[in-house]
């Protein structure tokens, strides 16, 4: 790894420039995510990522994951129920369900599936489009 020397002028205008360049590259890179983002949301799919639990990839889009819908249905009953992530995540684990990674369920992933299969609610409902 380079040293600078703080108290070479040269060393600290090289330096700052290297952190410009790296910080315009930051931002290009950036830009031309948040491009590709909004020209899949104009042609009507979702964003890109990992696909919400309940649904696998599958070449033309997303299909439902027949085992993982019956977990976040489980999910969203308890929730509607009134339990929180963690008491959901428990009664999983208890019933010896994992995620897709073979882990046991926490407070944090209940929530984010939670968000996923929302989104991806909206999404069959049109809501990509224009939002």
């Amino acid at each position: 790894m380079p040293t600078h020397n703080s108290r070479d002028r040269k060393d600290v205008l090289i330096r700052q420039i290297r952190e410009a360049i790296a910080e315009e590259n930051r931002k290009d890179i950036i830009e031309r995510l948040w491009k590709g983002q909004q020209e899949r949301v104009r042609r009507g799919l979702p964003p890109g990522g990992t696909a919400p639990y309940g649904y696998r990839h599958d070449g033309r889009g997303l299909a439902i994951d027949q085992a993982e819908a019956r977990m976040i249905r489980m999910v969203f009953e308890l929730a509607d129920r009134g339990c929180g992530g963690s008491a959901i995540a428990r009664a999983l684990n208890e019933k010896g369900l994992v995620r897709r990674n073979g882990k046991a369920w926490t407070q944090r992933q209940v929530a984010a599936a939670l968000k996923l299969a929302r989104r991806r609610a909206r999404s069959d409902a049109g809501c990509w489009r224009g939002a």
